[in-house]
This record gives C-alpha cells, structure tokens and sequence, in this order.
C-alpha cells in the first residue's frame, strides 16, 4: 500500500494536484498520518523525504482550491 500511495501523491504531484477530488485530498494524508511516523528505512530517506513534500504540496493546493458554498473561493491570507 505503502509503494501504491507514493506512486499516486507523484502522479498527482507531476499534474499539480489539478481535478483532484475532496475526497482523495483528504483520503492520502489519512493514509501517511496512520502510518509510523516515519513508514521508510534509512536506505530509502529520499523516498519519505519527496513524500512529505508532495503531501505539503497537495494540502497547499487543496487550501487554494477550496470553494465555499455558493461557488465563492476561500480567501487564504496570501492568496489573490
């Protein structure tokens, strides 16, 4: 599971996190928060380190995403 969820966060990584579902946002943070803190053995330390920052990445891009009732972007500070 663990090779399967990495493989996806670079799919979606590689888009930009572009059409990416609430659900799925949501559903592969879960997934790494559930697992150790850190799942990976020291031989593969790149590997966790470019998963964390693919998981900053999708919730930064979530955040800019985000649409309030009525179809009205969320104002992030920062954010146009």
């Amino acid at each position: 599971a663990d090779e399967t969820y990495g493989q996806l966060l670079d799919k979606l990584a590689g888009r930009n996190f572009k059409s990416v579902s609430a659900t799925l946002s949501a559903d592969i943070p879960r997934f790494y928060v559930s697992s150790s803190s850190d799942p990976y053995p020291k031989k593969d330390r790149k590997r966790w380190e470019k998963t964390q920052k693919e998981l900053d990445q999708l919730k930064s891009a979530t955040a800019e995403n985000e649409v309030l009732p009525g179809g009205q972007r969320a104002s992030h500070p920062g954010g146009e």
